[in-house]
This record gives C-alpha cells, sequence and structure tokens, in this order.
C-alpha cells in the first residue's frame, strides 16, 4: 500500500515538475511568493499564532509597520520567511548533509536574539512544564546524545536507499519533536528540517494545514506513522496545489492548422448473393437482350392566348341583359315552378291528343311583344306555362267516357 502510494506521488510530482519547467518566470516568482505566505501562516498557527493576511503581506513586502505595537509581530514574520529562504538556499546545493551546523544555523535565523555574538545556541536546559507540545520529550542531559543518533541515521547511505523521501522527512520530524533541543521554536525547527528533505528529493514542501492542529498533536502522542499519513496529505495537497495553479496560469495551446481534405476513391468490397437469390448486378448494367427504354417525349406547353380587355361601351344588348338581371329573384323562382307544372301536365296532353282534337279549342291570348330582345327571352317560360293549363279542360271526363262506350260496342259485336 505505502509503495502505490508513493507511485502515485511520484507521477503527480513529475506532472508538477513539467509544469514548472514551461512556466514563465512571473509566475514561478508568483508560486514562490503565494507558498511562502502559507507555509509562515499555517507554521505559526499550529504554534498558536495566527497572522492578518496583510500583516504577512506587508511584513513579507519589506514595509514599515504602521504601529509601533505591529514591531515585533513584524520581526517574527520576517524571521520565520529568512529561515525558509535559508532551506531553499541549503536544498539547492549538491551535496547536502543534515548535521548540528545546520540545526543551529536554522535556529539562528528563527531566534537570534538567542544567540549571544558568535557563540552557538545552547540546549533545552530544564523539562517546561508549560508547553506546547503534550507528547514526552527526552531529558536535558540526553539531548546531545540523541541529536547525535539523530545525524547518523539521517546521513546513512542504507536509510535513504531503502526509505522513501515522504516518509524519511516524517521520521526526522517526528525524532526531532521528541528530542526537542532548543527551549523556543522547536516545532517550527522539526518543520523546516522535514520540508528541507523534501526540497533536496524535487518535492514542494509539505504545508501542515492549520486546521489539522489537533490531529499533528495527536499523532506526535502516538507514533511516527501517524504523522507520516499527516504529512503525506499535506504533501498531495501542496502537489495539487500546485498542478492547479500552474495549470491556470499557462497560456491557452494554439489551435492546429486545418487539415487538408484529400479526396481518394475507396473500392468497395464485391456483393455476395444470399443463398436464395440470384447473383446483384452492378449498378448501371442491364441484362443481355433489354433495351433501354426510350426517354418519355415532353409535350410542349401551348402558348398562352393574349385576351383581349373587353370594351368600356355597352351595348343595348348587355344593357338589356343587366336590366334583367337586376329583378327581384321571387320572379325566377316562380316562374321555375311554373316550368314545372307544364312538364308534369305534357304527359296528359300527349295521352288526349285524339280526343282533344275534336274538341273546340279556347282562344290563346298572345303576349304583348316587348320592345327588348331581353324581355322576349323571359316571356317564353311563362306562355309555355299558359298553353299547357289551357289545355286543362272539363272535358277530358267526356273522352274517358267515349273510350269506354267504343270498348263496350267492340265487346258486343264479339259475343254475336
Amino acid at each position: 500500500m505505502q509503495q502505490q502510494q508513493a507511485q502515485q506521488l511520484d507521477q503527480r510530482l513529475s506532472v508538477l515538475n513539467r509544469l514548472i519547467e514551461t512556466a514563465k518566470e512571473e509566475t514561478r516568482q508568483d508560486y514562490r511568493r503565494r507558498v511562502d505566505l502559507s507555509w509562515v501562516h499555517h507554521d505559526s498557527a499550529l504554534e498558536g499564532i495566527v497572522y492578518v493576511p496583510t500583516e504577512l503581506a506587508a511584513a513579507m513586502g519589506g514595509q514599515a509597520p504602521t504601529d509601533p505595537a505591529l514591531v515585533p509581530i513584524y520581526d517574527e514574520i520576517r524571521q520565520n520567511k529568512a529561515a525558509i529562504d535559508l532551506v531553499r538556499d541549503m536544498a539547492s546545493r549538491k551535496k547536502l548533509k543534515i548535521d548540528l551546523d545546520t540545526l543551529k544555523d536554522l535556529y539562528e535565523c528563527l531566534a537570534p536574539d538567542e544567540v549571544e555574538g558568535k557563540k552557538p545556541p545552547a540546549y533545552r536546559k530544564d523539562m517546561p512544564l508549560h508547553r506546547l507540545y503534550f507528547h514526552e520529550i527526552a531529558t536535558p542531559d540526553k539531548i546531545s546524545y540523541k541529536l547525535r543518533q539523530f545525524m547518523q541515521w539521517v546521513n546513512a547511505v542504507e536509510t535513504r536507499r531503502t526509505t522513501h523521501v515522504a516518509r524519511l522527512a516524517a521520521k526526522a520530524h517526528f525524532q526531532l519533536l521528541h528530542i526537542y533541543p532548543f527551549p523556543k521554536h522547536s516545532g517550527k525547527l522539526a518543520r523546516l528540517v522535514m520540508n528541507l528533505i523534501l526540497l533536496t528529493g524535487d518535492y514542494p514542501p509539505a504545508v501542515i494545514h492549520s486546521t489539522e492542529r489537533q490531529r499533528y498533536y495527536d499523532a506526535l502522542k502516538t507514533s511516527d506513522n501517524a504523522l507520516a499519513s499527516i504529512v503525506r496529505d499535506a504533501l498531495v495537497s501542496s502537489i495539487e496545489s500546485a498542478v492547479r495553479f500552474f495549470e491556470l496560469s499557462a497560456p491557452p495551446p494554439e489551435a492546429p492548422p486545418p487539415k487538408k481534405l484529400i479526396r481518394t476513391r475507396h473500392s468497395s468490397p464485391p456483393l455476395k448473393p444470399t443463398p436464395n437469390s440470384p447473383m446483384p448486378r452492378p449498378l448501371g448494367t442491364r441484362p443481355l437482350g433489354v433495351r433501354p427504354l426510350a426517354p418519355r417525349p415532353v409535350a410542349a406547353k401551348p402558348p398562352r392566348a393574349l385576351v383581349a380587355k373587353p370594351s368600356t361601351t355597352k351595348t343595348t344588348a348587355t344593357k338589356a341583359v343587366a336590366t334583367a338581371a337586376e329583378k327581384p329573384v321571387v320572379a325566377a323562382k316562380v316562374t321555375a315552378s311554373k316550368v314545372t307544372a307544364s312538364k308534369v301536365t305534357a304527359s296528359k296532353v300527349t295521352a288526349s291528343k285524339v280526343t282533344a282534337s275534336k274538341a273546340p279549342k279556347a282562344p290563346a291570348s298572345k303576349p304583348k311583344a316587348s320592345s327588348t330582345p331581353a324581355s322576349k327571352a323571359l316571356s317564353k317560360a311563362p306562355a309555355a306555362a299558359k298553353r299547357a293549363s289551357a289545355k286543362k279542360p272539363t272535358k277530358s271526363a267526356p273522352v274517358k267516357k267515349s273510350a269506354s262506350k267504343s270498348k263496350s260496342s267492340a265487346k258486343a259485336k264479339g259475343r254475336r
């Protein structure tokens, strides 16, 4: 499991190194400035000291404090920043050996007041009752001995060869905090040594977040494996944050040039017949003996006839038709009913033509001649109806009687 996690860390680290190499110098400086601000803020918060972001930016930017009460705060921030710069300088060296001089140089940056003149800093001489950390620490008489053992273990070739860089940094951090060599800033010193080992292995610094403070204290009271888990999480967070920062800061990639379309003729596979169907013919062919169909003749459209526009002058006939059309529709309905009545009586008239010829015809009144031809045409229908009604005499009954008498006389002659 630990080996798999180490491989994942190395893969993400290679991605980060690639992004750093391709980034601009301004982007790199901005990234380092942000890391230093976060480093100082969270590292001091683990000690119980919280700085305001404006104070951090002003103190690390070299600005003078606006209030005399802020002078010690600005001094602590700048001392912590000086220790971080020293760690980066040490990590840039080709061969680094962590020894007592390394620890003393870092401590001088963190607490310059403790060093009087050119004397080396003194180790802790008592067991403090009130301190920030609650794990067991070494007694003052064993500090020098345990520090020598620590230096031998860290610089051993076997240790560097068999232990991963992240786990080596976490164990070094754990052992230094259990030695607790100096009366002040021993926790910051242990975390600086941890990040020094990480930077020499081309890893970014592992900044333990201030929200992990209680978990961090509990891990120091249990074992180095618990602390190694916290360090690994902090390292993963640092790598992912750096990758995200460089990806967002990178310029957008240039669009590739449009590809030229090359048209090629692809040969289609031969058609295969199914078991119950004949071999299909290729497109554009016909069976033997079949003539191609003649093209259908297209009928020419006749030219459009020119329609002459009607003249505006009205003749007498058109005037008569217009006056006749203006008559009420009721008269036309009456004449239509009379025409239908004449058609019904026409059949009866044909049956009584023989007998009706003997009867005297009633004189028919002749219609007056109209002055216009349109009125003559309209007067024909009522005249025919009048003739048909005139041929309805009451003599139709005697006609039927004569017909019956002739039939009876014919029957009598037959009997005789």
